[in-house]
């Protein structure tokens, strides 16, 4: 174990030394370790981002093809992730996934216009094929974080499959047949142009 520290440490000198002029933060390249990537290909990516230019430098530095669109998959599953309120977020080469509870209603109100509801948690798969960010509301009245509303070809499953009451199965079932529009709360401080330009990015079609 000792005997391969200096090699780490040399490593991650190495790196820093050839970031040192890129426009990748520490987060970044922690990011980027963790998702598996070498520090060749760490230095490769953060330096097309100090130039704008992703494409023509993965090309200039002879990156193949699977690894740009692996560049390219794992720079929008970043930013997806740092925007959206949701779990389990990914980018898969045909889908956006990701895991939210989702709050129900059934029943007559109360006096109070207040309906009963129960909030199971769903795993959500939208198709890139047609994946479309339809609109960016504004926080409302009591609630502090903006959400947007994604469309397209959408499936939903029931994350656990514990009994449900007749009842709670019908609206579950109900919500996943007619579900076309997905809300998806936002982090604070999310850039909206910067979340708008991924969505573009991310659908093949």
């Amino acid at each position: 174990m000792y005997e391969q520290l200096p090699k780490v440490l040399f490593g991650l000198f190495a790196l820093a030394a050839n970031l040192s002029h890129a426009q990748c933060s520490r987060e970044d390249v922690d990011y980027y370790l963790s998702k598996g990537f070498s520090n060749d290909q760490i230095v490769v990516l953060c330096t097309a981002d100090s130039k704008n230019q992703k494409s023509d430098r993965l090309i200039d530095q002879k990156v193949t093809n699977k690894d740009s669109v692996f560049f390219a998959n794992s720079e929008a599953e970043k930013i997806l992730s740092m925007s959206v309120d949701a779990e389990n977020i990914h980018l898969s080469d045909t889908d956006f996934h990701f895991t939210q509870q989702q709050c129900l209603e059934f029943g007559r109100p109360n006096p109070n216009g207040i309906r009963k509801k129960f909030c199971p948690v769903f795993n959500y798969s939208v198709s890139r094929s047609d994946i479309e960010l339809i609109d960016i509301e504004k926080p409302y009245l009591f609630s502090k974080k903006k959400v947007m509303l994604i469309g397209g070809t959408i499936k939903i499953e029931l994350k656990s499959e514990d009994e449900q009451k007749q009842l709670k199965k019908q609206l579950i079932e109900h919500y996943i047949s007619k579900t076309d529009i997905i809300k998806l709360a936002l982090t604070p401080n999310v850039s909206e142009q910067k979340l708008r330009t991924t969505f573009k990015k991310i659908r093949t079609n």
